[in-house]
């Protein structure tokens, strides 16, 4: 085995993403392509640095442990059994890079389970938050003075802040997730009354049902937009492009708690000729014309649905003059 100075901080190095895909491709041939490979850790942070490994996250749905050691064995990577949970595989490798040793680690678990969602969830947020990024340098290099090649040790130190990133993209996810259920919902009920299918979504809404879930809501939300409008009823957000079942959907409203609004939320949809669309269903059960001073809307309630569809004109985006 290739002896590696353990728990040196070194500087980020744009080499590492080739590493990755080196051995992306190794696990692929090797596995198969039933199988989703991610690059986690410190080496898939630009700017980041750390301690040069490179991390590997393999996602798999079986759980034939067996057949996942033999193979990966047989490939090179060396079974860490110690380092190995029930839920979680762990394979490394060493090899010579230039002057240097580089060493991969390999995480094999679960796709879409605990371990997978929370490794993707603290890459993602670091991704996204350059100012988090240099606090958990300044951490990484504490760490590693305060350990001095004690592996707990450099851990524990790190941990805190792990969790606390960890925590605040799960939550950002949950939230995404919630929101592309209330258009999935509010698109099955706009298709049940009214025959333009494809009428893209361009605004959804988010129900609070009380004061501490409003106030989670719009923490969650700052972090991934921006207000653009402060109404009576809640905080309008331009957010991070999200992908729904009727198309891509740039603006989100955290709505304030209401008695009267005990569904889980909202999504308006954009429609061509809404004069001609407005005289076809106006009179038709659950449809409401709701006139505002400078634009109006539909209203479209189904009790048997826990969520409202919207039909604005214009709509809000064009209101608000948003690309």
């Amino acid at each position: 085995m290739i002896k590696m100075e353990k728990y040196r901080f070194r500087e980020y190095n744009s080499k590492y993403k080739k590493f990755f895909l080196k051995e992306k491709n190794t696990i692929t041939k090797a596995l198969g392509d039933n199988c989703f490979i991610e690059h986690v850790g410190s080496t898939s942070i630009p700017s980041l640095g750390g301690k040069g490994i490179v991390d590997v996250l393999v996602g798999v749905k079986s759980k034939n442990h067996p057949k996942f050691i033999k193979t990966l064995k047989s490939t090179g990577y060396e079974f860490r059994e110690k380092a190995s949970t029930s839920d979680r595989l762990f394979f490394r490798r060493d090899y010579n890079s230039g002057k240097e040793t580089r060493r991969v680690h390999i995480h094999l678990t679960k796709f879409d389970g605990k371990d997978w969602n929370e490794m993707i969830a603290f890459r993602d947020y670091l991704l996204k938050h350059p100012e988090d990024v240099k606090k958990y340098v300044k951490i990484k290099k504490e760490a590693v003075e305060k350990a001095k090649g004690e592996g707990e040790i450099y851990r524990e130190f790190k941990q805190s802040f792990m969790e606390e990133i960890t925590r605040k993209q799960l939550a950002i996810n949950e939230l995404r997730r919630k929101v592309q259920e209330i258009v999935k919902i509010a698109t099955t009920l706009k298709n049940k009354h009214i025959s333009n299918k494809n009428a893209p979504v361009n605004y959804a809404c988010i129900f609070s049902h009380s004061q501490k879930e409003y106030e989670e809501s719009i923490r969650i939300t700052q972090s991934i937009g921006k207000i653009v409008k402060e109404t009576p009823t809640g905080l309008l957000f331009q957010v991070e492009p999200l992908k729904t079942v009727s198309g891509i959907l740039k603006l989100l409203k955290i709505r304030i708690p209401d008695a009267t609004r005990p569904e889980l939320g909202d999504a308006d949809f954009t429609i061509t000729n809404f004069q001609s669309f407005k005289k076809k269903h106006l009179q038709k059960r659950g449809f409401k014309l709701i006139p505002r001073e400078h634009f109006e809307m539909i209203e479209l309630v189904d009790s048997k649905f826990n969520v409202r569809a919207y039909f604005s004109n214009p709509p809000l985006d064009k209101q608000l003059k948003i690309k």
